[in-house]
């Protein structure tokens, strides 16, 4: 009987021993899973450029802006400098930045247009890419 015990102890001991080496063991195949799961079939995000984002979604926002005010333009195109130069009808040319709150940037066009046209003045140019802007007569 002695033997079967002392048996017993050492087989007690041993699963001791094998049991946290188990349960990490088990842990990291069920975490191992789990991300070749994420990777493979969950769908990972498209990526999009976001140059073509900003050309495509900003420009129209531009467009839609400037014809629900009324304010005949020729052309808008995007800059290297992440700017848009928009030339109107009469030849005047608008620089806006895309760093900035685009909406923003086209109120401030709308104000200063009317009061150009009060005023009975014409720009060439006028950029809104720096702090305040610049009107070039």
């Amino acid at each position: 009987m002695l033997s079967k015990q002392k048996t017993k102890k050492y087989q007690k001991k041993a699963l001791k021993k094998k049991t946290p080496g188990l349960l990490l063991f088990f842990f990291g195949v069920i975490l191992f899973s789990f991300s070749i799961y994420n990777i493979f079939f969950v769908a990972p995000p498209s990526i999009i450029s976001p140059l073509a984002k900003n050309s495509v979604t900003e420009q129209s926002l531009i467009e839609d802006w400037l014809s629900k005010n009324k304010i005949e333009v020729r052309s808008i195109t995007f800059q290297k400098d992440s700017s848009y130069m928009i030339t109107l009808k009469d030849n005047s040319v608008i620089f806006i930045s895309s760093k900035v709150d685009i909406l923003k940037q086209l109120s401030s066009l709308q104000l200063i247009i009317k009061r150009l046209k009060i005023e009975g003045k014409r720009f060439e140019r006028l950029d809104f890419r720096y702090d305040k802007p610049i009107i070039v007569f």
